[in-house]
């Protein structure tokens, strides 16, 4: 995000951040969307090739607030804020 390498302590035991490269600028109020089990998930990468990679803001109506499975992993989700912390806000110079 901004350049920015993020923590991501929620990616499944043993998967690799992303086995498909990517280099992406996500249009104002759209989400570019990944799996938290990459290497098994059809997320925004697997849409890039046809042009349908970005969730638009109005059509995401939750948060996610709980993992309930499998059940060796089951937590309460909290608010990820301390995932971006060190990003850049938004219109910084390191975009």
């Amino acid at each position: 995000m901004n350049g920015t390498a993020l923590d991501e302590t929620y990616v499944y035991p043993g998967a690799v951040p992303s086995e498909i490269p990517f280099d992406v600028i996500v249009p104002d109020n759209h989400f570019f969307v990944l799996g938290d089990h990459r290497n098994a998930s059809a997320d925004s990468r697997v849409h890039l090739a046809n042009n349908n990679a970005f969730i638009h803001k109005e059509d995401i109506i939750g948060t996610a607030f709980v993992i309930a499975w499998p059940l060796d992993r089951f937590q309460i989700l909290h608010h990820p804020d301390q995932v971006f912390a060190d990003v850049p806000a938004t219109g910084s110079s390191d975009n």
